[in-house]
């Protein structure tokens, strides 16, 4: 039999009531170590023993069955701040950021205490951790001594390039320079003795790479130089990454600033050596991200290396909270919230959160007819338009705008936008005392990757009676212009437009000197558009020329014998048909064209007799001489041409020419020229019309115009912030960082505007289309005559708020709700929720504290983790 006690081991506060569950048969149960227990009766199988009032120490309570088998669980028992501390259950009191700069709930917690919220890897789970990391390996290889890999990011998915990849190169040596360049400040005092020293001034860090190159030939040696060129020549003002495979645990953030000229290794080899330089204008290298989970607070962060870091703080939240932020031992915090001893009201409660990660979040709209209350402008409705969720789970995109086989680029499409409509939940933005006050942050892509392409994404603004309110969005132009953006109010194009005229309204390219200066006119240019089409034609005449031409060559000399010379046959053939296009009634479409084919084109050549040998009379004596045969050089053309006089009866008529080689002088030499022998011959034979019509693949080419022309919104993905109050809308349009989505802060348009009326916003719309252009018509394959890359529009994320004041209710106090996120990073110092940049929320005594690699800092956080999960995340550096 099998006795068990659960659990096995336990953790008792001296305030603790703890109840053991016994399964199985059990006869004693005995304790040992200084302790009291209580118990009741055992009368039966399963039971359970309840311990109270225990003390501090240990011991263990064991179990034995009439088997003689045994169980025994181990319990320690230590204060209650020391058992909340093991749990990573932390004592602290949610109150103002000041307050737990000096919390101490913690200050003997278990190091070696695992966390109740660590996770523990199965075998399995191990297994893909391993695969994960071959995957990583395989991606980032790591330098090995004679190489290094220069601009990698593996956080945001770039390789970087390896000095392998450039060539046959090989690292001798990476020197390093002691310290960076150090800079004295010192004063010159009138009076004294010597200078007054006021510290240094450290600088970048230089440093130089020793490196060969072996070429086996001109070409590889070009080919090296074009790649170290292409490779390490920084246009921008961004640093890159370097690591060197005699450093590998080390990074540096830098720029080349010179390569020397080669020196070559052999006399009348291509191998060369030469040294690159690279300035680290932040001299530091920094080691491997590192990163905490707090489980306790305050938690005690010890970055490796000797230098300073920069934490990033992260938080999921648990429940609604009117403040965040960390505190440091060493002096120093970040507050970001409010904190004040009024009643915690929301002031901007959450009323509607769509993460656009799940297609089911919305509803298409395949009919315009189901739309009964309102309509899009300019945007027809496709029933084959698909939505599918990005890769990566992040924003729904426009995988199909239409079925490009159902529909082309014609008088019919042309000027058009075709593409799908998205429907949200709906919602309620009204204000208790009345009227509607809301905040509606809306995020997504718009990307052209054809300059000739027109798209366009909308949100509309809809009201809690599916009135429209307004419409905001990006709208390309055609021939390659700039892309605008919008925002109209009305509920149909004239009332917009109306309004536009009273300047309620935005309609162009940004009002920011950062939008402004986006702004690129490029060079005008032609683009060739290349069309195969299949066309019905109605042949007008057929002619068929044949040319031979034989030419004689030779000498016949004086003695009496047969010469030979060359003959050589030329034949070419050609065939012009004539026709015009018609319709399936045979009516003439257009112009009458010409086609040449050129069917024969032939050389044969061959030896020949010239002569013969006949008997002459000389004086009274017959003797044998050699005589020519007469052979002249001649031509032959035939012409055969045929004519359709109607659909019933066509004529062939056949003309022969026959030419000789005629030759004359010309200012002392022989001219050559053809001359015509005999009349011509000619037959017309009539007959029943056969094979005149038919149908042929034509390339038709169109020359448009790329004006080539970019902004800010050809490639964007942003935030459209808006905020309505009392009948004023303010509209902020901002960018996102692509390789973290993070709120940039830098506005492109920013407008507020008196609205005719309330906005009661309660639902949006999303619309995402494209304008068929000539590249789209159909070629006779009925595909798109020329292949583009679509433009990619996607919406990433809709969340609404009410908007209210004070007035309206108590004083508001919450910043961020259950299953926001929020980040404070320590490197750029900004802040964000939910991935927007939330700086105004900051207090102005915030001051970014650092980490120091080697020293342990308490770092102390608010929330406590009954109400967020935190994270610390740092890059160690060494000086």
């Amino acid at each position: 039999m099998t006795i068990n006690l659960i659990p096995s081991n336990i953790l008792l506060g001296v305030s603790d009531v703890r109840t053991i569950a016994i399964t199985g048969p059990y006869q004693t149960l005995t304790l040992t170590g200084d302790n009291s227990l209580a118990t009741t009766a055992l009368d039966n199988d399963n039971a359970s023993i309840t311990l109270t009032g225990v003390k501090l120490g240990s011991f263990t309570l064991r179990a034995t069955n009439e088997a003689g088998d045994t169980a025994t669980v181990t319990v320690k028992v230590s204060t209650d701040s020391e058992v909340e501390a093991s749990a990573g259950q932390p004592i602290i009191n949610d109150g103002e950021i000041g307050d737990y700069v000096n919390d101490i709930s913690q200050p003997d917690a278990d190091e070696n205490q695992v966390s109740p919220y660590q996770e523990t890897l199965s075998d399995d789970d191990t297994a893909i951790v391993e695969e994960d990391l071959e995957t990583l390996e395989a991606l980032y290889p790591l330098p090995d001594e004679g190489s290094f890999v220069y601009g990698r990011d593996a956080d945001r998915g770039i390789q970087g390039v390896l000095s392998s990849d450039l060539g046959d190169i090989f690292i001798e040596q990476v020197v390093l320079p002691i310290t960076p360049t150090v800079t004295e400040n010192v004063q010159n005092m009138a009076g004294t003795y010597g200078q007054h020293w006021l510290g240094n001034i450290y600088g970048a860090r230089t440093i130089s790479v020793n490196l060969t190159s072996i070429n086996h030939d001109e070409d590889e040696y070009r080919q090296t130089i074009e790649n170290m060129s292409n490779a390490l020549i920084n246009l921008g003002q961004t640093e890159h990454s370097m690591t060197f495979g005699q450093y590998p645990d080390r990074t540096w953030f830098g720029h080349f600033t010179t390569m020397s000229d080669p020196a070559w290794i052999n006399q009348g080899s291509w191998n060369f050596k030469t040294t690159l330089t690279f300035v680290a204008s932040d001299p530091k290298a920094y080691l491997d991200t590192e990163q905490v989970q707090v489980v306790a607070n305050p938690t005690i962060v010890t970055p490796s290396g000797n230098a300073e870091s920069y934490p990033i703080v992260s938080y999921v939240f648990k429940d609604d909270v009117k403040q965040f932020g960390y505190s440091s031992s060493q002096g120093g915090e970040v507050a970001v919230g409010f904190s004040d001893e009024q009643p915690v009201s929301d002031l901007r409660p959450l009323v509607y959160a769509n993460g656009a990660d799940d297609l089911n979040l919305f509803s298409q709209v395949t009919n315009i007819d189901d739309l009964k209350t309102w309509g899009p402008t300019g945007a027809n409705i496709r029933n084959d338009a698909i939505f599918a969720v990005n890769e990566g789970g992040y924003g729904i995109n426009q995988k199909q705008y239409y079925d490009s086989s159902k529909m082309q680029f014609d008088k019919n499409t042309s000027g058009q936008n075709f593409g799908g409509l998205l429907t949200t939940g709906t919602f309620n933005t009204k204000k208790p005392s009345g009227g509607s006050a809301w905040r509606a942050n809306i995020r997504g892509y718009h990307y052209k990757h054809y300059n000739r392409a027109i798209g366009k994404m909308e949100f509309y603004l809809l009201s809690n009676t599916g009135e429209r309110l307004a419409r905001i969005g990006i709208a390309d132009h055609y021939e390659g212009r700039i892309s605008d953006v919008y925002i109209l109010f009305g509920k149909r194009y004239s009332e917009e437009q109306a309004n536009l005229k009273k300047g309620i309204g935005y309609y162009g390219a940004g009002n920011t000197t950062l939008a402004n200066d986006s702004q690129k006119n490029g060079k005008n240019k032609t683009v060739t558009i290349k069309g195969k089409y299949d066309q019905q034609i109605q042949q007008d005449r057929v002619v068929t020329t044949t040319e031979t031409n034989t030419w004689y060559g030779g000498k016949i000399g004086g003695a009496a014998k047969i010469y030979y010379g060359d003959k050589t046959v030329n034949v070419t053939k050609k065939r012009i048909t004539y026709s015009t296009p018609v319709d399936a009634n045979g009516k003439k479409t257009g112009k009458q064209t010409s086609t040449t084919e050129k069917l024969q084109s032939t050389s044969n050549k061959s030896k020949v007799a010239i002569s013969k040998v006949v008997k002459k009379k000389v004086g009274k004596k017959y003797v044998s001489v050699s005589q020519g045969l007469g052979l002249n050089s001649n031509r032959k053309v035939t012409t055969q041409t045929v004519v359709w006089n109607n659909n019933t009866k066509k004529t062939t008529t056949t003309n022969t020419k026959k030419y000789d080689r005629e030759y004359y002088k010309k200012n002392g030499k022989w001219v050559g020229y053809w001359k015509q022998v005999g009349n011509d011959t000619t037959v017309a034979i009539d007959s029943k019309a056969s094979g005149r019509a038919s149908k042929s693949t034509i390339t038709r080419n169109y020359n448009m115009t790329n004006y080539n022309n970019s902004d800010a919104f050809n490639s964007f993905f942003g935030r459209w912030h808006l905020e309505f109050y009392n009948n004023k809308l303010t509209l902020k349009l901002t960018k996102i960082d692509t390789s973290n989505g993070l709120d940039t802060g830098k506005v492109l348009l920013e407008k507020t505007f008196n609205t005719p009326k309330d906005m009661p916003l309660g639902q949006i719309a999303v619309y995402m289309g494209k304008m068929p252009i000539h590249e789209d018509a159909w070629g006779s394959n009925g595909k798109p005559i020329q292949w583009y890359a679509q433009t990619e529009q996607a919406v990433t994320d809709i969340a609404v708020y009410k908007n209210l004041k004070p007035e309206d209710v108590n004083p508001a106090r919450i910043i961020a709700h259950k299953g926001d996120t929020a980040m404070i990073d320590g490197e750029t110092r900004n802040v964000y929720i939910n991935g927007n940049l939330a700086n105004e929320l900051e207090s102005a005594f915030s001051n970014y504290p650092n980490l120091k690699g080697g020293r342990g800092d308490e770092i102390s956080v608010v929330p406590d983790r009954s109400k967020a999960d935190v994270t610390i995340t740092y890059r160690p550096s060494t000086r």
